[in-house]
């Protein structure tokens, strides 16, 4: 089992590869200042991955509250991850894996879901109602 925390901030700009229990931080100088786009289509070729991947985008030089981490043409914009990313820099972090995904508490994982579901569903409804 891979348990992992950014610690220290890295003296170069890195990016992490995760590939089953192997993580490797590697060099991703060559990616400063590439677009989302791009950073992406250059790190599946580098890595020969065509799945997702997430990586830290801010258009400051200073890291933000509102930097995002990027997936494809989706972002998570809010509570200071790519923020995170981008003062440990850390460009990116790719991810294969081709082993089965054990949760340590899976009946509470699924319960929670679930209400998420039923939440998302009420939500739906409200919306729907009011427009």
């Amino acid at each position: 089992m891979i348990k992992s925390i950014l610690k220290n901030k890295s003296p170069k700009l890195v990016y992490i590869w995760i590939n089953n229990d192997k993580v490797e931080i590697r060099d991703a100088s060559h990616l400063r200042g590439k677009g989302s786009l791009e950073t992406a289509e250059l790190l599946r070729e580098e890595v020969h991955e065509r799945r997702r991947m997430y990586f830290h985008r801010s258009r400051w030089r200073k890291p933000v509250f509102t930097a995002s981490i990027e997936q494809g043409r989706s972002s998570a914009s809010r509570l200071g991850g790519g923020a995170v990313m981008g003062d440990k820099n850390v460009k990116a972090i790719v991810v294969r894996g081709t082993k089965d995904v054990n949760l340590a508490r899976g009946d509470e994982f699924i319960k929670h879901l679930n209400k998420i579901h039923e939440y998302i569903k009420y939500r739906t409804q409200i919306l729907s109602l009011e427009s």
